[in-house]
């Protein structure tokens, strides 16, 4: 039996936008951070479309995904309207 319902909780520094849990106000720089492995500190890291995303970069490559979807989806009826001999003015009457 596996686990594949069940992701494993990751921590560290994100790949692609850099957050790592760092309290940036307190004037310590990472150097000054206990080791991220062996205290689980650094900020969750969640597995999608096989690359690790802090929950920000997760929203937004999400939502990039969709906005990508929807305008072609958006693309793809205005070709249909544009073949069927739809037009895009308003008629006056």
């Amino acid at each position: 039996m596996g686990d594949k319902g069940f992701p494993k909780i990751r921590w560290g520094t994100c790949p692609v936008c850099g957050a790592n849990g760092a309290d940036q106000s307190s004037g310590l720089s990472d150097a000054d951070a206990a080791a991220r492995d062996s205290t689980g500190n650094g900020v969750r890291l969640e597995e999608w479309r096989g690359k690790l995303y802090c929950e920000i970069c997760l929203k937004e490559a999400k939502a990039d995904e969709e906005s990508v979807l929807s305008a072609k989806k958006h693309k793809d009826e205005e070709r249909f309207r544009a073949g069927a001999g739809f037009v895009n003015d308003v008629a006056s009457s």
